[in-house]
């Protein structure tokens, strides 16, 4: 989904902010309805005053919306305190627009004194445009007939209330709908879901319209990357695909992969129409699976093994290296266990619609460049993914990482590299995953960790090389912090029983005394597919930062003088930096010697 400052997206739409608004009138409707006051103890009470304009934005875009597209309804789903009804009600009025408006609340009725008082000083001919419903949206949207051209929700922030309010108006706006209250990152509290609900829309044309108070005269001296609130302005100007007519080999849908691969890792045009034409099929996907009965499932003799260490340490490596194992299903990349799957607060259908879009991704595109498509060109293994999906609603509890096990499955049972084989083992691959061991071992039966280390040196300029090539932020403290704090996981791990840590080096050097010692600890045979790096039983190339590298295929040995001499030149003056840190510290010196590393 793309993200524009709101002045952007009102340039776009041929709003000029000197001519075509005037910021007093929403003064006025704000200093009534929205305009809010500080903590007397809070800095801004003292340096800035003692109100503020709380996303008065929000009435400018709805006002610049019916300007622009001569939007003749409007439907509110939660009135607040008025703002946004009063916004459009001035709109109408002002561009002789003879348009309606209907605020649905269920607290009007204890809201009667507040809105005479509003009648008071807002123009009369504003409330002849609005029709105030006292009832839930949840009551009232069920028996709505009728089109409206802009659907503003903004009632119950929860996730179910949202998901319903959405179900219920996304066939009823013909031209725009709004969600007000979308956070970047989400907010961690279960009374504000927005972004969940809106982050697992498809199918629908989304853009997230940053609210900047600066369009006003503000107090708070905020930069860019400080913005964080935002609506999010749908248009329905997409189609459902036929899943047997339109695309039915998925032919258009890689044509979409490899061109949003041409310019990987930027996100430009190729990317959001490759964005867009998968949130189309995810949407069709999903219809058409509840329409079938459910499915049979094969089940697994399952236990789980969980690919451990830093970030660029050669957790990918390690993957791909039991990836062809028939003890072993390999989910493709990295599963970020805790972030997806530790869900105990949400409701069913908010996780199955979490891990829908986000297996939908893995499944079409796991890393963005070639291989696509990871169940092949025949669209119903896609659609028995989401069928097997499903099982998530017949959970009465989905804490204890559930959901996890009913992905894994249905990965399992989709999967065509998979038919005829009963793997033993879930692999799962997370950097960092190490930090959450407790929780781990908490949650499922008798895991295995397989902790990969790597001469932290070298692993920071993998890591500060990868942060480059992608755009990603990178702080060397942050970084090398991270590594140490693997490392010393690892040593005081590496005696448990569930527990082995492989240096990279040895993996990479000496495979044969590796392999020997990974079999021997996950009880499984010494196989010939170990030797070559797969997904899904085909070849892969390397997962290397560096460009001579990356295009190799298999393991191959790596010299320790061409590591260093990479690290240094990427590294730049931080190189001796960190040499300096490491031989000044003893603690770090004896980390690093258990593993053989020398500085």
């Amino acid at each position: 989904m793309k993200v524009k400052n709101i002045k952007s997206k009102l340039e776009e739409i041929g709003i000029d902010l000197q001519n075509d608004i005037a910021l007093g009138d929403f003064d006025l409707i704000g200093e009534y309805t929205a305009r809010k006051n500080r903590d007397r103890n809070s800095r801004l009470y003292r340096t800035a005053g003692s109100f503020f304009r709380p996303n008065y934005e929000r009435g400018i875009l709805i006002y610049s919306l019916i300007k622009q597209y001569k939007i003749k309804s409007f439907l509110e789903i939660g009135f607040g305190r008025g703002y946004a009804s009063f916004c459009a009600a001035m709109a109408f009025e002002q561009l002789g627009i003879d348009g309606k408006i209907i605020s649905v609340d269920p607290f009007f009725s204890q809201k009667q004194e507040y809105i005479q008082n509003l009648r008071q000083v807002l123009p009369s001919t504003w409330f002849d445009k609005i029709t105030f419903i006292n009832q839930k949206s949840s009551d009232f949207l069920p028996k709505v007939q009728k089109d409206f051209d802009l659907i503003f929700i903004d009632g119950d922030h929860s996730y179910d209330a949202v998901k319903k309010d959405w179900e219920y108006c996304k066939d009823k706006f013909t031209k725009f709908l709004i969600f007000d209250d979308y956070h970047i990152p989400p907010k961690n509290d279960p009374g504000i879901q927005v972004t969940a609900v809106v982050d697992n829309i498809t199918g629908y044309h989304k853009e997230a319209i940053l609210m900047d108070r600066r369009i006003f005269k503000d107090d708070r001296g905020i930069s860019d990357d400080q913005l964080k609130d935002c609506q999010v302005l749908i248009t329905k100007n997409k189609n459902k695909i036929d899943l047997t007519e339109d695309d039915p080999n998925l032919e258009r849908m890689l044509e979409f992969c490899e061109k949003r691969a041409s310019e990987w890792p930027k996100r430009e045009n190729n990317y959001e129409n490759f964005i867009d034409y998968m949130d189309i099929l995810e949407t069709s996907v999903k219809e058409e699976t509840l329409s079938l009965p459910e499915l049979d499932s094969k089940d697994m003799r399952e236990s789980n093994v969980f690919i451990l260490g830093a970030m660029k340490s050669g957790t990918s490596l390690m993957l791909n290296i039991l990836d062809g194992h028939e003890d072993m299903l390999c989910l493709p990349v990295d599963s970020h266990l805790m972030k997806h799957y530790n869900l105990e607060s949400m409701s069913n259908q908010a996780v199955y619609d979490k891990l829908h879009n986000l297996w939908f991704r893995k499944l079409i595109s796991p890393t963005g460049q070639s291989p696509f498509l990871t169940f092949g060109n025949d669209i119903n293994n896609y659609v028995g993914f989401s069928r097997h999906l499903m099982k998530i609603f017949d959970v009465d509890n989905l804490g204890g990482f559930k959901s996890f096990d009913i992905a894994a499955n249905a990965y399992f049972n989709s999967c065509p590299f998979y038919k005829g084989r009963k793997p033993g083992s879930v692999v799962e691959k997370t950097p960092e995953n190490e930090f959450y061991l407790d929780q781990i071992r908490k949650g499922f039966d008798n895991p295995k960790f397989i902790h990969i280390v790597r001469n932290p040196i070298v692993n920071l300029a993998s890591l500060k090389q990868n942060a480059l090539d992608l755009g990603y932020d990178y702080n060397p403290s942050q970084g090398l912090q991270s590594i140490l704090n693997s490392h010393e996981i690892a040593r005081r791990n590496a005696n448990n029983s569930d527990y082995i840590v492989l240096r990279y080096e040895d993996v990479v050097n000496d495979l044969s005394e590796s392999l020997t010692r990974l079999c021997n600890f996950l009880k499984i045979d010494l196989s010939t597919t170990l030797e070559e790096p797969t997904f899904l039983g085909e070849k892969v190339k390397s997962n290397s930062v560096h460009d001579e590298l990356a295009s190799m295929q298999g393991i191959y040995k790596r010299s320790q003088k061409d590591d260093t001499e990479r690290s240094k030149r990427i590294l730049g003056s931080d190189y001796d930096k960190i040499l300096e840190f490491f031989r000044s510290n003893q603690k770090v010196i004896d980390l690093l010697s258990e593993f053989n590393y020398e500085i």
